[in-house]
């Protein structure tokens, strides 16, 4: 007769084995779902997806999956044309095994193809290959660190040597975050060396397809044989505000040098405030899927037209709060501050025509601590209106409002800047009002590389420029 201990370990075993037959398929079926999502991802247009995916091989086992593919950037309304981009080689081995932190594992390599490859073989002596290591959540969520090894070549008095560099990238469809960091890199030959230490680019989104979050890029110094960069860093923003778009880009230099002139201490913050986030969207998402208004239809077209007249109606600012620097040179050691805003007010009507004769408003100002500008620019700068004297150097400043320009205090060219502002009405209203191909913003329209510009003798018989209009006092 079998003892009650025995019958229980016997029964706990059964649950065991059950349990782990069940936690084994449980990771089969999460294996046979990943196979099915990622071959639905590869077949789906790469302007959807930022990306060409090829040559899919992809082997399922009991546990584990590897595969390999073709993967090839899709950029829209990119300058270098679709052939010429570089094409990469994936190899990759998940494990399936359901854990607690996770639903599978990742290890994956890419590499160049073609010509790339095998000249970037020849010069560094093995493959260039870019490899990490990450995980997948059970909603979904992407979470991987990268490699890319040190890099050594040495050839015909040429060299190039640089740090191991990596980060990593998370992300849920939605958010993502990333992180690159390129300790050190030196080249020299040729008379010529540069040495660059500390350049990062961190991203932390929100919401990738609207671009919602922050990024940066930052490099702590690079140094050449005629320049110097010191602590670098650009900043953009952005931020849903209710239904409206703010913007914020800033840029900080701690020193720069080249030439016999160092700039020190320099700071430019830009704000764009208030842009209508519906249309936005609606106008990123076409050109996406468009190449770039390339390929549309035309509901598309006036409907692209009918966003872009609303954004501008129902109005948005652009801001320059902060604008500082020292420049020290042979001629000029001084600082410079300023900020400067410009304002398009909410229309009637979205639909209705712009008119930035009425609804533009702008305001900026520019001071100049100097105790060695040279005269004769001083003098001419104070002579026209345009600047008026300090203590310690120059200052300007300037409003727009009501088609009325005004420089320090005196209304400058009222005529010629209203006329101006009524053209640019006129101008805007008529490139809103037909087709995009026709009002020659798109393909061979303004931009067009073919058009044939006059000679040079042509240029000289045209009419010389009439004189610049300076500020006209008030009449005492």
């Amino acid at each position: 007769m079998v003892s009650t201990p025995v019958k229980a370990a016997g029964a706990a075993v059964a649950v065991l084995g059950a349990a782990a037959a069940g936690w084994i398929g449980a990771s089969h079926v999460m294996a046979t779902k990943t196979e099915a999502a990622f071959r639905a991802y590869a077949a789906r247009p790469g302007t959807e997806t930022g990306m060409e995916i090829t040559k899919l091989e992809h082997t399922t086992g009991l546990l584990s999956a590897k595969g390999s593919f073709q993967v090839k950037p899709v950029l829209t309304g990119a300058a270098i044309p679709p052939e010429d981009l570089p094409v990469g080689e994936v190899t990759y081995s998940l494990s399936h095994l359901l854990l607690p932190g996770s639903a599978a594992r990742i290890n994956w390599s890419v590499s160049p193809t073609g010509e790339i490859d095998k000249n970037l073989t020849e010069v560094l002596g093995k493959r260039l290959t870019l490899s990490g290591a990450g995980s997948v959540g059970y909603q979904g969520q992407i979470k991987t660190d990268y490699t890319l090894p040190e890099m050594k070549v040495n050839k015909d008095g040429e060299s190039v040597t640089t740090a191991p560099a990596g980060g990593m990238v998370e992300t849920d469809g939605k958010a993502a975050r990333f992180t690159f960091t390129f300790p050190s890199a030196e080249l020299r030959g040729k008379g010529e060396a540069i040495d660059v230490k500390g350049f990062s680019v961190t991203g932390d989104y929100s919401d990738i397809a609207l671009g919602l979050g922050t990024g940066t890029v930052a490099l702590e110094k690079l140094s050449s044989t005629e320049a110097q960069v010191e602590g670098l860093k650009y900043t953009a923003e952005a931020l849903q505000n209710g239904d409206r778009l703010d913007i914020r880009i800033g840029t900080r230099l701690k020193k720069g040098a080249a030439s016999g002139q160092t700039v020190s201490d320099a700071a430019l913050d830009i704000h764009i405030t208030g842009m209508d986030l519906a249309p936005l969207k609606r106008m990123s998402d076409l050109m996406e899927k468009s190449d770039f208004l390339q390929n549309i239809t035309a509901e598309e077209d006036e409907a692209f037209r009918k966003d872009l007249r609303g954004v501008i109606n129902n109005g948005f600012g652009i801001s320059i709060p902060v604008l500082t620097g020292t420049l020290n040179s042979d001629q000029i050691n001084g600082t410079v501050a300023g900020k400067m805003a410009v304002t398009i007010g909410k229309a009637p009507s979205a639909t209705g025509p712009v008119s930035l004769t009425t609804l533009l408003s702008s305001s900026g100002e520019i001071n100049v601590s100097s105790k060695n500008l040279p005269k004769e620019q001083v003098q001419m700068a104070v002579a026209t209106g345009f600047a008026v004297a300090t203590a310690d150097g120059l200052k300007s400043e300037y409003s727009l409002k009501d088609a009325v320009l005004k420089v320090n205090n005196l209304p400058l060219a009222a005529e010629q800047v209203k006329m101006g502002l009524l053209t640019a009405d006129e101008t805007l209203n008529a490139l809103l009002d037909q087709p995009l191909a026709e009002s020659g913003l798109l393909g061979g329209g303004l931009y067009d590389d073919t058009e044939e510009y006059p000679d040079e003798g042509e240029l000289e018989e045209e009419t010389p420029p009439e004189p610049a209009v300076t500020p006209v006092p008030p009449k005492k």
